[in-house]
C-alpha cells in the first residue's frame, strides 16, 4: 500500500480536491523600490498572479505559505518581499532557513546576483555549520539583510 493510500485509508486526509491545470496568469505589481520593477522589465520576467498576490500580502503584513512545484517562482516571492521592505527600513532582516546546504548556497547566489544587478543596498550571508568562527562573529555584530 502506498503512503498516500495508507493515509487515505486511515482517514488522516479529511479533504482532497484535484485542481486541473490552468493557463498561466500574470500580474504586474508596483514596488516602492523602482529598481525591482526595472530588473523585472530588463530580464523580461513576468510575475505569476500567485507571486504578485503573495508579495502584496507580505507588503500588507500578512503571513504567507506557498506550496507550489519546484521552479514555480517561490524564491522571487521572499526575495522581492525583503528587498521591497528595505525601501522602508534599510535595517530589515530576514532569516531564511533551508533544509539543505546546497539549496542555501543556490539561493545565496540568486539573492547576491539580484542585489548586484539591481545595485540595491542589501547584504546576504550564510550561517551554518561550515561558517568559520570569525565570520560568525562578524555576522552577529553586523547582521545582513538576508541570513
Amino acid at each position: 500500500m502506498s503512503y498516500l493510500d495508507e493515509i487515505k485509508f486511515n482517514k488522516k486526509i479529511v479533504f482532497e480536491k484535484i485542481i486541473p491545470p490552468e493557463k498561466a496568469t500574470y500580474k504586474q505589481i508596483k514596488f516602492k523600490n523602482k529598481k525591482l520593477e526595472k530588473y523585472l522589465k530588463e530580464k523580461n520576467i513576468k510575475l505569476y498572479s500567485h507571486q504578485a498576490q503573495a508579495i502584496e500580502h507580505v507588503k500588507n503584513g500578512k503571513n504567507v505559505v506557498i506550496t507550489t512545484p519546484t521552479a514555480s517562482g517561490k524564491s522571487y516571492i521572499y526575495i522581492f518581499s525583503v528587498l521591497e521592505k528595505l525601501a522602508e527600513n534599510p535595517y530589515a532582516t530576514s532569516i531564511v532557513i533551508f533544509p539543505l546546504k546546497a539549496l542555501a548556497r543556490d539561493q545565496y547566489a540568486k539573492i547576491k546576483e539580484l542585489i548586484d544587478e539591481t545595485e540595491i543596498q542589501a547584504t546576504v550571508e550564510i550561517y551554518d555549520g561550515d561558517t568559520p568562527k570569525e565570520k560568525r562573529r562578524q555576522i552577529k555584530q553586523n547582521p545582513p539583510n538576508f541570513l
